[in-house]
C-alpha cells in the first residue's frame, strides 16, 4: 500500500472510531450488529436519528456496508473495551 493510501486509510479508520465513540457518548451504548447494521445506526437509524458517520470519508457499499480504501468491508469486533473496528487489508504499524 502506498504511503498516500495508508494515510487515507488511517484517516478513515480514525473517523470511524470517532463516530463510534460519539455515538456511545450520545446514545449511551455502542452500535451493535453486523457491519451493515452498525453502518446504518451511524448513518441515522438510531434513537436520536443523528448522523455520526461522514459518508464522504467512508465508502458505503450498495448493500449498506462501510468499506475500507480497498473496497473490503470493515470488521467490527465487540471487545471488553467496547467496539473495535479494523480492516482486513490494512494493519496499523506499531508505534
Amino acid at each position: 500500500m502506498s504511503a498516500r493510501n495508508e494515510m487515507k486509510q488511517l484517516g478513515a479508520l480514525g473517523d470511524l472510531r470517532v463516530s463510534i465513540a460519539t455515538y456511545k457518548e450520545d446514545i449511551g451504548y455502542f452500535p451493535a450488529g453486523s457491519n451493515k447494521e452498525i453502518t446504518q445506526q451511524l448513518l441515522g437509524q438510531n434513537p436520536l436519528h443523528r448522523i455520526y458517520l461522514n459518508s464522504k470519508l467512508i465508502e458505503i457499499s450498495t448493500s449498506g456496508e462501510a468499506l475500507d480504501q480497498d473496497g473490503a468491508p470493515y470488521v467490527f469486533l465487540n471487545t471488553t473495551n467496547g467496539l473495535e473496528v479494523t480492516s482486513k487489508n490494512f494493519h496499523e504499524s506499531d508505534p
